[in-house]
């Protein structure tokens, strides 16, 4: 075997092939392969069987938190364009005080949705208190929406 020069000093070749074959043979001992073990396997396996369900619980939280703000959302603009009627053309004194929401009027998303509205005095015996609530959802998780506003009744005189 012929001594290389070591980089820099003049007469600097590579080693020939038959020395590159040598040093780039088999090691001595166990031979690896490229592929992965049986354990690496396992585990990767296992990580994605205990990371997976913790990942798509976590989607399904957020997609039934957005369903409810969806909702709120729906139910809120219900009881502001219902509250907003029956104030300007002064029917909430003779309105009915609960029913269903109807899809027709009120949107499609407002099936299942009810609405309440309750009047009572003030502490100024001419003012009324006009609360109007929109709610949805099943009787062991109900989900609402509640305006409350003044209101004052024509007297019988006013036209």
């Amino acid at each position: 075997m012929s001594r290389v020069p070591s980089p820099g000093t003049a007469g600097f070749s590579l080693p020939d092939v038959g020395m590159q074959a040598e040093a780039c043979g088999p090691r001595k001992g166990r031979f690896r392969s490229a592929g992965f073990t049986l354990i690496e396997a396992l585990v990767a396996i296992v990580l994605v069987a205990v990371v997976l369900p913790v990942a798509l619980a976590a989607v399904s939280q957020s997609l039934r938190g957005a369903d409810t703000i969806r909702k709120q959302e729906v139910a809120l603009r219900v009881a502001q364009t219902r509250l907003a009627l029956l104030v300007a053309d002064g029917s909430w004194a003779s309105a009915g005080t609960s029913g269903a929401c109807d899809p027709r009027t009120d949107g499609e998303d407002t099936e299942g949705m009810r609405w309440q509205m309750n009047v009572a005095t003030w502490r100024d015996q001419t003012v009324r208190t006009l609360k109007f609530t929109v709610s949805w959802g099943s009787t062991s998780e109900p989900r609402s929406v509640t305006l409350t506003t003044l209101v004052i009744p024509k007297l019988t005189g006013d036209a």
